[in-house]
């Protein structure tokens, strides 16, 4: 018996409320693309997707944001 996830990655919603401050999605096996909600998050300072399986051509999403602390590791973007 095993509890493997890995065959079903999850994918992160593409609406996000876009008043968050702070937004940890890491270690949760997400796939996929980042959505571009994210661009529209104005008050975000803190975002963590690390340890996930995202993957995407990093562009714009993030140039209209005042991010702290912004952690993509352990993904496979290019």
């Amino acid at each position: 018996w095993s509890s493997d996830v890995c065959s079903s990655d999850l994918i992160i919603p593409y609406q996000l409320p876009p008043n968050l401050t702070s937004l940890n999605l890491a270690r949760n096996n997400f796939s996929g693309n980042l959505p571009y909600s994210i661009s529209a998050m104005g008050s975000l300072n803190y975002l963590n997707v690390s340890h996930n399986s995202l993957s995407q051509s990093i562009q714009d999403i993030f140039a209209n944001l005042s991010l702290a602390t912004l952690d993509l590791s352990l993904n496979n973007f290019s």
